[in-house]
């Protein structure tokens, strides 16, 4: 059977349109895929570099009285900027490259050290030099004891006013949901991977974790926007 050219034709051009027209559309639909995702990056970038956006969020979630959420934990300091050297002062480490796990491993979230049980802003004690080798010691305790390919946290210096309207530097540890597993190496070697449940943090189980993140493909801060939006509505 001898196919006519001009039908020949014909479907070689309509294959050829359609194949076109999947290439073009995936090009498409992956160019707004990056625009998004940059979309997301800046506004996260200017979400936690707005001291603005912090004082408000702070000034409101003490106000509310209300205990600590899923997504954010009031700490008056840090237990290693006080332990003494040895074993405290490494377990204290530990205890707060956890804390920061505890959050990656769930839904993401933030650290505000500088605000007391009280719901007092109190922020962090020390002369400058001080406060900014305890803000290094704690970048530097994540860094050794964080177990992950890539940084999953910001370290925020923030002017909040106590009561009296005296501004106190707070430190802002926000915290972003990873798409693997988080683990905690402590001094000895041993590895722990701890998730926040509610206001507290419970030790996970790594495999768990993998599951639940299969299909995840990028870490993310996306928990910013529920902060935005308990400021817009208290």
């Amino acid at each position: 059977m001898i196919v006519p050219h001009e039908q020949v034709l014909r479907r070689a051009v309509w294959i050829i349109v359609d194949e076109c027209i999947t290439y073009f559309t995936f090009l498409r639909d992956s160019l707004r895929d990056i625009e998004n995702e940059i979309g997301k990056r800046e506004d996260r970038e200017n979400i936690i570099n707005n001291d603005s956006f912090w004082r408000s969020f702070v000034s409101k979630a003490i106000s509310t009285r209300n205990i600590e959420t899923q997504l954010w934990d009031f700490k008056e300091t840090l237990t290693m900027w006080h332990a003494q050297k040895g074993d405290a002062r490494r377990a204290a480490k530990v205890t707060f490259a956890e804390d920061v796990a505890s959050f990656a491993n769930a839904d993401g979230g933030c650290l505000i050290v500088g605000v007391g049980n009280g719901r007092e802003v109190v922020g962090i004690a020390g002369t400058d030099s001080e406060k900014e080798a305890r803000i290094k010691s704690a970048h530097d305790a994540l860094t050794e004891h964080l177990q992950y390919p890539r940084t999953i946290y910001h370290l925020k210096q923030v002017l909040i006013p106590d009561n009296s309207g005296v501004e106190k530097l707070c430190l802002i540890v926000a915290v972003a949901r990873a798409c693997e597993a988080v683990a905690v190496k402590d001094w000895a070697g041993r590895y722990t991977y701890p998730v926040r449940h509610g206001t507290g943090t419970a030790k996970g189980d790594v495999e768990k974790l993998r599951q639940i993140r299969r299909h995840d493909k990028n870490d993310n801060f996306d928990f910013l926007a529920v902060l935005k939006q308990f400021v817009r509505d208290n």
